[in-house]
């Protein structure tokens, strides 16, 4: 199934999520890129492991990266038509800011942080 799709974005005015309808149910992390062809490129480079998905037409290209835990990311061509929301985030407001709920976003569910390194793709994600 590719565009158009049942879907419906929900947003607290800092993050969007994107719920759509798909013959097969996945969950998966879904980056936007203007350029995908050479973001792919980059990726492939970086010897990372990237399975395009089918699409009827080339209008909106798909690939997925699925790494050892079984995560999903999906890379899609980004058109005009999806933003982000404007609404601050943690990474985009003052760290002394994040112990102040007067500068949250939504002050009712607040902000969420969980400390982690930063995110790197499995070496089993990666070509052999």
């Amino acid at each position: 199934m590719d565009f158009p799709f049942p879907w419906i974005q929900i947003s607290d005015g800092a993050l969007l999520i994107m719920l759509r309808k798909d013959n097969k149910p996945y969950i998966a992390l879904t980056y936007y890129a203007k350029d995908l062809e050479t973001v792919v490129a980059n990726l492939k480079q970086e010897d990372i492991s990237i399975k395009p998905l089918p699409t009827p037409d080339k209008l909106v290209q798909r690939f997925l990266i699925t790494t050892d835990e079984g995560y999903n990311i999906s890379l899609v061509t980004y058109f005009d038509g999806f933003a982000q929301p404007g609404g601050t985030t943690m990474l985009t407001m003052q760290p002394e800011d994040f112990k102040n709920p007067a500068k949250y976003e939504n002050k009712i569910c607040g902000i969420f942080k969980k400390d982690c390194a930063a995110f790197e793709i499995s070496k089993s994600s990666r070509k052999v």
